[in-house]
């Protein structure tokens, strides 16, 4: 918990969005675009669940990060949650990895890291970056230092949306996500959003 809930970040850095357990284009990536220190990355969560590799992909990135803490950075997604890995795939092959060796404490303490990560990230204050979209509740950056970690997300409030909320071409501004969870956003509620805190542009992992 040494990095604060909101990341802000100097560029050049190359962002990169959901991995869920692709190791093999994760090691391919790094020998493309070379490892970090030659690198800086910025990962925006969702690093298990649905591909076969999770433990490795999660494992490795994080070792990474112990050994260079300022040149990659990793915010959080919402399979990064209790709720949602434990369905998707992380938990049942932790089990299947390690089925002699406690593997639902193993799993727990993955959790434990989850629960203290970033939220989102700022690059060179222009920058959002976070894994699912906007929040109609985010009107000052400074709501972040009120963030209290470790914490799981709930089914509502700003961390909600920052982790499930989806741009939608159908709606101006919010209005209920069909996932039956978070908000969906439309061209109007980016613009306000840009306007309010100063914002250019907003990568996030959101299809």
């Amino acid at each position: 918990m040494l990095e604060p809930v909101l990341l802000k970040l100097q560029p050049p850095i190359c962002v990169l969005g959901d991995l869920h357990g692709q190791f093999l284009d994760l090691q391919k990536m790094l020998e493309k675009m070379g490892p970090p220190p030659k690198q800086k990355y910025l990962f925006l969560g969702d690093y298990v669940d649905r591909g076969h590799f999770s433990l490795e992909t999660v494992t490795l990135l994080l070792a990474m990060k112990l050994r260079h803490p300022k040149h990659l950075f990793m915010i959080r997604g919402n399979h990064e949650t209790r709720a949602v890995n434990k369905i998707y795939g992380f938990f049942d092959e932790v089990k299947r990895r390690f089925p002699d060796d406690k593997p639902t404490e193993l799993w727990t303490l993955y959790q434990h890291v989850f629960n203290c990560m970033p939220m989102s990230a700022v690059i060179a204050d222009k920058i959002f970056c976070t894994h699912g979209g906007i929040s109609e509740d985010l009107l000052s950056f400074k709501q972040f230092d009120r963030v209290m970690r470790p914490t799981d997300i709930t089914d509502l409030g700003l961390l909600t949306d920052l982790v499930w909320a989806d741009p939608c071409g159908e709606t101006k501004r919010y209005d209920i996500s069909p996932r039956g969870i978070s908000m969906v956003f439309g061209p109007t509620a980016i613009e306000e959003f840009c306007s309010t805190l100063g914002i250019e542009l907003i990568p996030t992992s959101a299809v």
